[in-house]
């Protein structure tokens, strides 16, 4: 029953971690946002969001 839940709240804790130490990494704010579009939906399970033309 917690199984879900948690596995998901430790895929986003993971996920933030990696993303804000890729940020310190590089100031390119951009890149890690279309990242964080990119990963955020195939965790909840949707398709992935289209980039803006």
């Amino acid at each position: 029953m917690w199984g879900r839940p948690l596995r998901f709240l430790l895929h986003l804790g993971r996920l933030s971690w990696i993303v804000r130490r890729r940020g310190d990494e590089s100031d390119d704010r951009g890149r890690t946002g279309q990242q964080l579009r990119d990963v955020l939906p195939a965790l909840v399970g949707l398709p992935p969001a289209r980039p803006e033309p």
